[in-house]
Order: structure tokens, then sequence, then C-alpha cells
């Protein structure tokens, strides 16, 4: 794989750029997209924040530390897992890092296709995030809920989406291993009726069984005749000796 012609732009963690898009869900459920790269220093200036709240959001780190962290009347700073936001009190910005860049480090490129699937799970919690709003406050609406703050509202759905996401990765980490039983083990292959695969020409489970079942129940008689031998030679040595006995004590 050609990684410069697919990513033509390789930042570092030290860069003042920030190598992210910007999504922007509004309180009336409109979503906006600004496609990056953007300076640290516009970011800050644009959004209010301070340098290390940015921090907090950068999508250049691959790994984030989960947080929530307030500024007083000015913002929440939400970051967990692949989904970082900052919610103020009439939008909630996401930032989410691009598939079309990668990151270099000191020990290297990071791997292409392990960043392209980071940037999409970003992209399908700011997809959920803005369907679970709009339909659980613009469609659902009604009095009780319109009192509902904003930042309450949203602050909800990011952690309804967190929990979604880990609900998924759960679930993918459980079937994995069952799909790799099933690929391996014989026994298992049997019981996944789902499949319904035809029988190959080869195949000679079916005489196999035959021939085990077969071999249980030879070995089942053979025992039976062995323990009947047993038994009969048992009861002709105690009638044998008890006729030699007699015919001692005949002659006698």
């Amino acid at each position: 794989m050609n990684l410069n012609h697919r990513f033509p732009h390789f930042l570092s963690n030290s860069s003042h750029i920030l190598n992210c898009d910007i999504f922007t869900l509004t309180k009336d459920s409109y979503l906006q997209v600004h496609r990056g790269s953007f300076g640290r220093t516009q970011i800050c200036q644009q959004y209010n924040l301070e340098p290390r709240d940015l921090q907090k959001l950068d999508t250049n780190i691959l790994i984030n530390v989960p947080l929530i962290d307030i500024r007083q009347n000015r913002f929440i700073c939400f970051s967990f897992r692949r989904l970082q936001s900052l919610v103020q009190f009439d939008r909630s910005i996401f930032f989410v890092p691009s598939a079309y860049k990668a990151i270099g480090e000191s020990f290297g490129i990071r791997d292409a296709a392990h960043w392209e699937r980071i940037s999409e799970a970003y992209r399908q919690n700011v997809k959920y995030t803005y369907q679970l709003y709009h339909e659980r406050f613009i469609i659902q609406a009604s009095n009780n809920i319109d009192t509902i703050p904003y930042e309450f509202r949203i602050t909800e759905i990011n952690l309804e989406t967190v929990a979604h996401q880990l609900k998924l990765e759960t679930h993918d980490l459980a079937h994995k291993p069952i799909i790799a039983v099933l690929a391996h083990d014989e026994d298992m292959i049997g019981m996944y009726l789902t499949d319904n695969r035809k029988r190959d020409i080869f195949d000679h489970t079916q005489a196999e069984l035959l021939l085990e079942a077969s071999t249980k129940q030879t070995a089942e008689v053979r025992r039976s005749i062995s323990d009947s031998v047993h038994t009969l030679e048992s009861a002709t040595g105690f009638m044998l000796d008890a006729v030699r006995n007699e015919l001692l004590a005949f002659e006698i």
C-alpha cells in the first residue's frame, strides 16, 4: 500500500494543526460539517477554549482519557472512547479524526487501516447521537421535555451513545470466539444448524458414526459373553467340587 498516495498529510502529535473534521449539532437538530485540518489557535479562539481544554479533545491522540470536564458558564468537555465533544448552551461540537490523514510518530506512521477504523467509529457515534437526539427531542418533543436545557439533553444522549458503543463492542468480542470455535471444532460445527451446509461427497461422518456405534455394541456384547463364561466356569467348578467330595465320601 502506498501510504503517501492515500494519506498525503502526516502530522505529528506536537503539531499546531489539529487533524480532524468538526461536526456541529445545534439545538434545533441541525448538523453542520466542517472539514479539516484546523489550526489549534484558530479552534481555541473560535470556541473560547484554553489550550489545556483542547488537549483533552485532541483527535491526534490514539487513546483518550475518559472525562466529563466542566468550565462554569462556558461549556462541558465530554471525552470518552470514540466520542469527543464540546457541549455549549445551544450547540454541541464533535471532533472527528479525518480518515484521509495518518499520524506520524517517532517510531513511524500508524497503521492506515487501523486509523480508518478509528475515524469511522467516531463518525458512527456522531451519527447515532444525531439520530437519537432528533428522534427524542425534536420528533417526540413535548412541553415537559422542552423545559430540559439543551446541555442536559445532549449530555444524556452522549452517555447513551457511549453505552451503545460498549454494548456493540461486547457483542463483537463475544461473537468472534464463537465463530472461531465453530470454524475449528467438529462437534460445534455439527451444532451450527443455521448454516445448513450440504454434505461433501467425501464426508464419511455418517459411516464413521455407524462404525463407532457398532464398535461400542460389539464391545458390550463381548463383555456380556465374557461375564457369562466366567459365571459358567465358577458354577461348573462348584459342581465338580461337590461331585468330587461325594465320590471321596463314597470310597471311604
